[in-house]
């Protein structure tokens, strides 16, 4: 397989295009298929809302972390760990319905067509 890397230009982000043996581009189902698109991966913009928002979090653990003990510490570490399982939990039922959404609106597109 040949990975090509192609710009989103209405993103300004990356993705990878997979080819196949024969240099064919390969399918959404196949890349899904082989893991070469990935709904949960997010690059920020360096400088983006996301970004900025995402080194402040960065530095107010570590301010806080700073002024914890041991103990302390420990129980923060598992609050990050639950939050993150929240959040992923809430991407992939995101993720769900918006792709529930887009087939029945391809659905609907696709029999007033006929």
């Amino acid at each position: 397989m040949q990975y090509r890397k192609k710009p989103d230009i209405q993103s300004n982000l990356w993705y990878v295009v997979v080819l196949g043996k024969n240099g064919e581009k390969m399918t959404t189902l196949e890349n899904l298929y082989y893991g070469s698109i990935s709904s949960y991966k997010y690059e920020a913009e360096r400088g983006s809302e996301y970004d900025v928002t995402a080194k402040l979090v960065i530095r107010h653990e570590q301010e806080l972390s700073a002024t914890l003990t041991e103990q302390q510490k420990a129980i923060l570490e598992k609050i990050k760990d639950n939050h993150t399982e929240l959040m992923n939990l809430g991407e992939r039922d995101a993720f769900c319905r918006g792709f529930s959404l887009a087939v029945r609106l391809l659905t609907q597109t696709m029999s007033s067509n006929t």
